[in-house]
């Protein structure tokens, strides 16, 4: 079949009161093998990352036509730790997001809280 090509996926990182964070990973997780997010996704590598700008602005470069979970934070690679700000997308109850052709996916907007212990 056709290779599909990557759809570019991007938004702003903002912390509860609105303001944009500088310097956070976004990352996305391929959601079609977990038909629920579960926190043990975010220890799995993956090749979609990118780290927000000082406007708190991420792009990510992804497939069409497959389900990505969305996670923003401070570290990669381990599960969250006390105090680390850490956000799901929540544009749905699944926090993910189906890239395809016609969908607009240029305001994928993450919030961002400190986790408590």
């Amino acid at each position: 079949g056709m290779l599909l090509q990557p759809l570019p996926v991007s938004g702003t990182v903002m912390d509860l009161s609105g303001k944009p964070v500088e310097g956070l990973y976004v990352t996305a997780y391929p959601a079609d093998q977990f038909p629920l997010f579960q926190m043990y996704v975010i220890r799995l590598i993956t090749d979609y990352m990118a780290k927000t700008d000082k406007n708190g602005r991420y792009q990510l470069d992804l497939e069409a036509g497959k389900t990505y979970y969305l996670v923003a934070r401070q570290r990669i690679g381990e599960a969250p730790d006390h105090m680390e700000l850490y956000g799901l997308y929540e544009g749905n109850a699944n926090h993910s997001i189906t890239v395809g052709p016609g969908k607009d996916t240029s305001q994928v907007d993450i919030v961002v809280e400190e986790i408590m212990p």
